[in-house]
């Protein structure tokens, strides 16, 4: 539209009055494309404890970083300071909560290397350990962990 009226005449100021009038057109609106909304699909109940665990890192935070496990069912938290966001430090860490609550069927995670490097994802397929990552740049789909961040951060 604004291409068009460029066309046949110009003012100092037309680009922004044509948005602004498109904007208050009711005909505009109503032809406007709208994007479908995506389907927010929630994550299924697992039918036991430490079945599925959310995993993350926190930090920096006070100059300290985190590495923090969320059970799905029972939303158990488990907080380790850590002194590096390695797939090693990930997998020391998740060995000692494998030996007090066993092997877990689920991982999920988010994308960063530590998770998606060669190391994480044999260790994942030598406990048979299906790992699952969110998408990318997406927090909420890793949402029980994201709530455990939550806590800590506000916990005074």
């Amino acid at each position: 539209m604004k291409s068009i009226a460029r066309s046949y005449f110009w003012w100092p100021s037309i680009d922004k009055e044509i948005e602004d009038m498109v904007r208050n057109c009711n005909e505009c609106i109503n032809a406007r494309p709208n994007p479908p909304k995506s389907v927010l699909t929630p994550w299924k109940w697992p039918q036991r404890q430490w079945t599925r665990v959310h995993c993350d890192f926190l930090g920096p935070y006070k100059n300290k970083t985190f590495l923090i496990i969320v059970d799905a069912t029972t939303k158990w938290l488990e907080v380790f300071q850590v002194n590096s966001m390695t797939a090693q430090t990930v997998i020391t860490k998740l060995s000692e909560l494998i030996a007090r609550f066993g092997i877990p069927r689920t991982i999920i995670t988010d994308n960063a290397k530590c998770f998606n490097g060669d190391e994480f994802q044999s260790y994942c397929k030598t406990l048979g350990i299906r790992h699952l990552t969110g998408a990318p740049f997406h927090p909420a789909s890793n949402g029980f962990v994201e709530s455990g961040k939550y806590c800590i951060l506000n916990h005074k």
